[in-house]
């Protein structure tokens, strides 16, 4: 495969054919992930699905303080060579091993504090599967770089249909939340063999080349910390104030209410990025792409917020039965901050494409 890629003159059209695919990769696995929550809520509890959430919270907020982003910092370079990539991958080892200790470390503490014995073991198999995370290949960015998204779809997707049917399938025979802890192991795994196969690149380890990089990725690492702790900040207090089904049905509505931003925004904005690194050199193309790209997003995710608050006492009953109808007033509710979300810019990439990461600190 071709390292290098043709600005060319049908850039911005590869650029939305591979928004379209990458869409169209989220709505797959979304639709995946409905097949397979409609199929678990009936063979797991409610209190299954919280002891998941109180792990994922947990490794969110270790990930928090270590979010470098190597990639972008490699996207951005119009003409990254194997240092970057290798800088990448090293950046990536380091934190899935930070994580995975500081997992690890704080586990029998996050359990006692919450009153839940259980969610050691599950704290120390979550670890596990983030030290793993560093360990994919970084060579499938050049399927970004060079807009070649089609090959990210396949990336992405067949991990998430193994893990989904064994899921379901441990969900049946062990009917305990250890069905949902195998099945993020597998996907984990799935992912890291799959990248491998897909792109011949074989990355190396060069701390050296890392340094250079952690100059951008550390701005991001502070916007990123202040960013996902707002997010975040809800779900820590309801952690602390509630009990695991609670939890499970705040995280279940604000999923929801955030389809747009999470399904057709955050997918296009990652076909977007590579598209204007490669027009970063003239500031005009970049300023009409941003334009436009945010007005159909606008047009396509606003509706979205508002129709799923609206059908929700219908919605949630259907999909995962009685017994999750607390998600329905919740949901109507953070359906606000969902429509408010979808109105969000793209003015950031600008600052990231200008090795401006210090703008996103102050603006955060």
């Amino acid at each position: 495969m071709k390292n290098n890629s043709s600005d060319g003159p049908d850039l911005g059209y590869r650029v939305a054919v591979g928004a379209g695919w990458l869409i169209a990769l989220r709505w797959t696995d979304r639709l995946v992930a409905l097949l397979s929550i409609t199929v678990l809520a009936r063979l797991l509890s409610p209190a299954d699905f919280g002891m998941m959430s109180y792990a994922i919270l947990v490794v969110g907020i270790v990930e928090l303080f270590t979010h470098l982003a190597p990639d972008l910092a490699v996207l951005r370079e119009r003409n990254a060579d194997r240092n970057s990539f290798d800088a990448a991958y090293s950046i990536n080892v380091l934190r899935g091993a930070f994580v995975a200790i500081a997992i690890a470390i704080t586990a029998p503490l996050v359990s006692t504090l919450y009153g839940l014995p259980d969610l050691l073991p599950v704290l120390l198999c979550i670890a596990f599967t983030s030290f793993l995370q560093g360990l994919e290949n970084t060579g499938v960015l050049y399927f970004q770089k060079n807009l070649n998204f089609h090959y990210l779809f396949v990336l992405k997707f067949a991990p998430r249909l193994v893990a989904t049917v064994a899921t379901i399938i441990l969900a049946w025979l062990l009917a305990t939340y250890w069905a949902l802890v195998i099945g993020v192991i597998l996907h984990r795994l799935a992912m890291i063999s799959l990248s491998y196969i897909m792109h011949p690149f074989r990355p190396r380890w060069n701390p050296s080349s890392a340094l250079q990089m952690l100059k951008f990725s550390g701005w991001l690492a502070v916007h990123n910390f202040i960013h996902g702790l707002a997010e975040r900040l809800p779900a820590i207090v309801l952690a602390r104030a509630a009990n695991p089904a609670s939890l499970a049905f705040f995280t279940t509505a604000n999923e929801l209410a955030t389809l747009a931003s999470t399904e057709i925004q955050a997918p296009a904005r990652t076909a977007l990025f590579p598209g204007l690194a490669k027009l970063s050199d003239d500031r005009s193309e970049v300023r009409n792409a941003i334009v436009n790209a945010t007005a159909l997003m606008v047009m396509f995710a606003l509706p979205i917020p508002i129709g799923v608050a609206l059908i929700a006492p219908k919605l949630i009953p259907l999909l995962l039965g009685d017994p999750w109808n607390p998600v329905v007033p919740m949901l109507q509710l953070l359906a606000v901050g969902g429509a408010l979300t979808a109105l969000g810019s793209n003015g950031y990439f600008l600052l990231l494409i200008q090795n401006r990461p210090h703008s996103l600190v102050a603006l955060s």
